[in-house]
């Protein structure tokens, strides 16, 4: 009887457990010439994750370095993430971490960190065959990452407000675990402005650490999210698998 379990494989770190935010699993895909990431754990000194096909499978270490986070509070959460292919920079040396990210470009990174695959449906009447972010799009929806906006559209051009990025993230977070997640009252200053859709995910957000807040104990949902925020988020997303 053929079974759907894959295997799972455990790796020795060595000496690369020193720069663990630059390591990850890999497999060589004989297709392109290239190695590609696997989602992976650290466990002890070793790196484990699911197989999910025969191939020659290691543990390697890249570097990406942008040139404008080299003094900035998301840096190794950033790096982390651009070396396993999960989020690029705008230029080739350049991350922009204060710039804004669209819900397109948001939906994108989550499905490149849970590496979520599916057969793309057209689901949204503003999202088409010819952009960029289709497949990715298709697929978040597929998995129940992302909804509308209403009338069909998706807006994936808009820039994504920190309500709705919580939104998606709480998602992500409950396809990771293969359960849902409650709001948790939690103390947020200016929760009264976060729209009634959004509030319960907000608070399980927050409560499940991840989306943080302001020093100030504010959340500031309807702020558009800056790349920096996003790609920690994400980062505090893969954390937990």
């Amino acid at each position: 009887m053929l079974s759907n379990v894959q295997p799972l494989v455990s790796l020795p770190l060595g000496s690369f457990k020193l720069n663990l935010h630059t390591v990850g699993a890999y497999y060589y895909n004989e297709a392109t010439g290239t190695w590609e990431y696997v989602r992976s754990r650290v466990v002890g000194d070793r790196l484990v994750f699911s197989a999910p096909h025969l191939s020659t499978y290691g543990v390697l270490q890249k570097n990406v370095v942008f040139m404008d986070m080299t003094q900035h509070w998301a840096k190794t959460v950033i790096e982390e993430l651009a070396v396993k292919g999960i989020v690029s920079g705008r230029a080739l040396t350049e991350y922009e971490p204060n710039g804004t990210i669209t819900r397109a470009e948001f939906a994108t990174i989550l499905v490149q960190a849970l590496q979520l695959k599916g057969d793309v449906k057209v689901t949204f009447n503003d999202v088409y065959a010819s952009d960029w972010y289709y497949e990715y799009v298709n697929v978040a929806a597929l998995h129940g990452l992302v909804s509308g906006v209403g009338g069909g559209k998706f807006a994936p051009n808009e820039n994504i407000t920190r309500q709705d990025m919580a939104i998606m993230i709480v998602k992500a977070y409950e396809k990771l675990l293969g359960t849902s997640v409650k709001g948790v009252p939690v103390e947020i200053k200016d929760l009264p402005m976060v729209s009634a859709y959004a509030k319960d995910r907000v608070l399980a957000a927050r409560f499940n650490q991840l989306i943080g807040g302001y020093p100030d104990g504010t959340f500031k949902p309807m702020n558009n999210a800056t790349r920096a925020e996003a790609g920690q988020m994400v980062g505090n997303l893969i954390s937990k698998q």
